[in-house]
């Protein structure tokens, strides 16, 4: 289903076309809801410390959670006690949960137990990211990073922040279900800040407060026993690649321009890797993505011991780690009452 929607969202075709009647309706409820949040018609709350939503405005993956992580490790840096408010998406239960360092992904949600397992810093997850911000508030929290918020105006916010996929950019550039837009383009011009996840980026659109990152990679780390090995060990072999993440070709692409001989298996966001899986594998190295290790982090994966996973880390240009800095300063220094 998912290879279907990319080859409609990101490429020319006429059932985007054909989709538009449902997206002018898609569109006209979005600024209504919009609409009904600035005015004041639908509730929203401020938790009384700053507030940055990090978020994006398309569908897929784009380096956001990466991208929280980065910041949180810069707010500590700051003396900050930073905070994450997350939804959990594709989790069991919709109440308020405290994530720890050893709760099962399938509870918690893939990427709030990796933010939390590499940042250490308080993660709550909640249907209602105005409940989780103010969880975070009564533990100590002074500056809440919401993750993937960008839409949710039931939380106020200080700052915004947008991921970009410098490979898809915003592809056809028409809102669900004609394109990948959760919001019109235009919306960009209204952020603090937008982060484009490639230095090399041209897609016809412009973006304003535009500043670039990369995703720099660590060494694989075994499944199972946790040891490490760099990268360039496989450099020539065939491996297997399974990636249950908003891009995987992203991560496919990492793998081959490091020099390995990747066999392409692209999940879908948030899809567990099984034992099934694994088992096609014919005896080769299997490397998959951090956030799809955290499923297994408690359980056994049979033949587990074949399989790798790659951190990865952002890495800022000059000019988007000073902008970075500029911002989270300034949100640092403001408390609402």
């Amino acid at each position: 289903m998912f290879h279907m929607l990319d080859r409609i969202w990101y490429r020319n075709t006429v059932w985007s076309w054909l989709l538009l009647p449902l997206t002018a309706a898609f569109m006209m409820l979005t600024a209504l809801r919009r609409a009904l949040y600035a005015r004041g018609v639908l509730n929203s709350g401020h938790p009384g410390v700053p507030v940055i939503v990090v978020g994006n405005i398309n569908i897929g993956g784009t380096g956001k959670t990466p991208v929280v992580i980065e910041l949180c490790r810069r707010l500590q840096n700051m003396g900050q006690k930073p905070g994450v408010a997350s939804r959990g998406y594709a989790r069991h239960g919709k109440g308020l949960l405290e994530v720890k360092p050893g709760t099962d992904a399938t509870m918690g949600g893939d990427e709030p137990v990796l933010i939390k397992r590499r940042t250490h810093c308080p993660v709550v997850v909640a249907g209602n990211r105005l409940e989780a911000a103010n969880r975070l508030v009564d533990i100590g929290c002074t500056v809440i990073v919401c993750d993937d918020g960008l839409q949710h105006y039931a939380l106020q916010r200080d700052a915004e922040v947008v991921v970009v996929d410098g490979q898809r950019g915003l592809g056809n550039g028409m809102c669900l279900p004609s394109g990948p837009l959760r919001e019109p383009g235009g919306r960009l011009g209204s952020v603090d800040l937008i982060l484009i996840n490639n230095d090399s980026f041209a897609d016809g659109w412009s973006y304003p407060k535009a500043q670039y990152f990369s995703l720099a990679h660590g060494d694989l780390v075994n499944l199972c026993d946790q040891k490490r090995k760099p990268l360039s060990e496989f450099t020539g072999r065939r491996v297997h690649a399974f990636a249950g993440i908003g891009h995987p070709k992203r991560f496919f692409d990492l793998l081959r321009g490091s020099g390995l001989a990747v066999v392409e298996h692209p999940l879908p966001d948030h899809a567990a890797l099984t034992g099934k899986d694994v088992s096609i594998a014919d005896g080769l190295p299997v490397i998959i993505t951090e956030k799809d290790a955290v499923k297994w982090f408690h359980r056994e994966l049979p033949d587990g011991d074949r399989v790798w996973y790659l951190p990865v880390d952002v890495s800022l240009s000059e000019a988007a780690s000073a902008e970075v800095d500029a911002l989270l300063e300034r949100l640092a220094g403001t408390v609402r009452s």
